[in-house]
């Protein structure tokens, strides 16, 4: 899983930048419609975007490695609660990454925090 983790972190941060280029952001730009994003939201996106930004970095590295099942489920279990906990606006101590960043993200679209970790 921490393999899985790095693995979908770096892709998931190129895809995502790459997201918030001149070309690619009428795309992205739908996810970015909720300044103050809630955790229902997380997923609200185009349907490019979910595929390339959210389903290829989650389960590119699983299915390479021929993960078993229950493995694929923890993980998908991890990174949907890591998204919900991203969009949700609550600072948990305990948490690596603060709600407070993903928030300044989507208040501000040309900024960083593209990733993550």
């Amino acid at each position: 899983i921490l393999i899985c983790s790095l693995v979908a972190e770096v892709l998931f941060y190129h895809s995502h930048r790459m997201l918030h280029s001149n070309f690619w952001f009428g795309i992205h730009k739908i996810h970015h419609e909720f300044h103050a994003p809630i955790g229902l939201l997380a997923a609200y996106c185009h349907p490019v975007e979910m595929v390339l930004s959210n389903i290829i970095p989650l389960f590119i590295y699983m299915f390479l490695a021929s993960a078993h099942a229950y493995t694929m489920a923890v993980w998908v279990c991890f990174a949907l609660l890591s998204t919900q906990h991203s969009h949700n606006g609550y600072h948990f101590p305990f948490w690596n990454m603060k709600a407070s960043l993903h928030d300044y993200h989507h208040e501000n679209t040309v900024g960083g925090n593209f990733g993550t970790l």
